[in-house]
This record gives structure tokens, C-alpha cells and sequence, in this order.
């Protein structure tokens, strides 16, 4: 769940829950773009990789002078709309006269902003080209794309995103090492958020033999509340992975 605010220097989306692990990752995605000017974020549907897009460019947006603008395709089935979903995102007006393409080349060329394309997968071939087209001609645009494929465009560095690191299932880990992982820190927080806050004890600690399966089970970690979270669920790892993505 996001809202937005009105700025002159982007669109990007308010975070309205905590921004938990990946520390290392978004400093990763920031200096690749520093040295880079296409930058994709590669990873499995669900792993996260909007999230860090979105927290590395809003790390970033203090030195654009032109602000960071996201678009998000996730929705748009069209390959043949994505130009004009750039456009929009841009605010600009949709001229029926020019060439789309066009159009957004010219508005571009001479800007310094970053363009946030998300969700590229369903759509590669035409944001390939298109995020090729804009770089040639604009010397000082930057595009942080994601996908579960690379672009595949000349000059593009590529990121792999995995999941959040989780507890070492060798030995008797302690309580606090388990919770200080990334994945069981966000678990723990939106079990919070969601009202149903408690502690991981000797007591409470999940079977080691359950928790391959659930960190590979990727929907509960993007979702924003756990709306039946209670201790006992730690023995049923789909039980967690169910109500996440019934209640997100």
C-alpha cells in the first residue's frame, strides 16, 4: 500500500511500512548508477526488487535535479503503450501529431532525471528499445529498471536480487541471532504492524526443518500486513505464506 504526494521533482511513492534489510543491496544499486546509466535489478517475481528500486532512487533524489520518475508497467499489457506510459508518468500531454518516441526524446534530451521502469519482464522487447533510444539520445538520463530478465541493451549493468538472508539452519542458533536476520526481522515487523507482536524464544523459534521451505516461499514478504499472525504459526510455514498474501 503506497500513497503519493505532489512534487515537482518526481512522482515517487510514499513508504508507508518500514524498509527492513538489503542495506548492502541499496548501496550496490546507487553506485551502479553512478557508474552506470542503465541499471536493471534481475531477480524472481516477488523477491523485492521494486522495493529496492524504489528505496535506492528515493536515496538518490536529492541530486537529480530533475527528479525521479517511476512507471509502472506491471499492469499495462500493450507492448505498444509503454512509450506513452513513460509519458504520462512524466506528466506530459500526449500530442496525436508527433511520434510518441518523438516526443518523449525531445523532453528528455536535455534533463538530468532518473526513470524508475518497473515490472519490465512482460514487456522486454519494447523497453529494451526504448530505454535504448532514450539513452542515445539523452547524454544525461539514467534508467533503473526491474525484471525477471535482463534488457538486454548495451551499457546496462545488471543487479541480481535474492531473497533476504535468513537464519543459518545448521546448529541450535540462538533467539536473538534468528531475529536479527533480515527475512524473520521483516516477518516479525509486519507481524507487529499487524497487531500480533511477540518474541522469538527457545520457545517460539520455528522446526529447523521447516525453514527452507518457507524463505522460498516469497509472497508473505511483500505484503504489508499479517492479519492472523499468532506464535503457533511458526509450525506451519504455510500457514504464514497463505494469510500473507490473502491479507497484503
Amino acid at each position: 500500500m503506497t500513497g503519493r504526494v505532489t512534487a515537482t521533482r518526481g512522482n515517487l511513492p510514499v513508504e508507508l511500512t518500514s524498509f527492513i534489510g538489503r542495506r548492502r543491496q541499496v548501496q550496490d544499486v546507487k553506485s551502479a548508477l553512478t557508474a552506470a546509466r542503465l541499471v536493471t535489478l534481475v531477480g524472481p517475481g516477488g523477491v523485492g526488487k521494486t522495493r529496492l528500486a524504489l528505496r535506492s532512487a528515493t536515496d538518490l533524489r536529492r541530486g537529480i535535479p530533475d527528479g525521479v520518475w517511476l512507471v509502472e508497467l506491471g499492469s499495462l499489457q500493450d507492448a505498444e503503450l509503454v512509450t506513452k506510459a513513460v509519458i504520462t508518468s512524466l506528466g506530459l500531454r500526449d500530442e496525436l501529431s508527433r511520434w510518441p518516441v518523438s516526443r518523449l526524446i525531445e523532453y528528455v534530451a536535455s534533463k538530468r532525471l532518473l526513470l524508475v521502469l518497473d515490472n519490465c519482464e512482460h514487456l522486454l522487447d519494447a523497453c529494451a528499445v526504448l530505454a535504448d533510444a532514450l539513452l542515445r539520445e539523452a547524454p544525461w538520463l539514467r534508467i533503473l529498471a526491474t525484471s525477471r530478465q535482463p534488457l538486454g541493451v548495451a551499457g546496462e549493468t545488471v543487479v541480481q536480487v535474492g531473497p533476504l538472508s535468513v537464519p543459518d539452519v545448521d546448529g541450535r542458533v540462538a533467539p536473538d541471532r534468528i531475529a536479527e536476520t533480515e527475512a524473520v526481522a521483516l516477518l516479525l515487523e509486519r507481524a507487529r504492524e499487524a497487531g500480533a507482536a511477540f518474541e522469538v524464544t527457545w520457545t517460539t523459534r520455528p522446526p529447523w526443518s521447516s525453514w527452507p521451505a518457507v524463505w522460498t516461499a516469497s509472497p508473505w514478504r511483500s505484503s504489508s500486513r499479517l492479519c492472523d499472525f499468532a506464535p503457533s504459526a511458526w509450525t506451519s510455514w504455510s500457514n504464514v505464506s497463505t494469510t500473507a498474501s490473502v491479507c497484503s
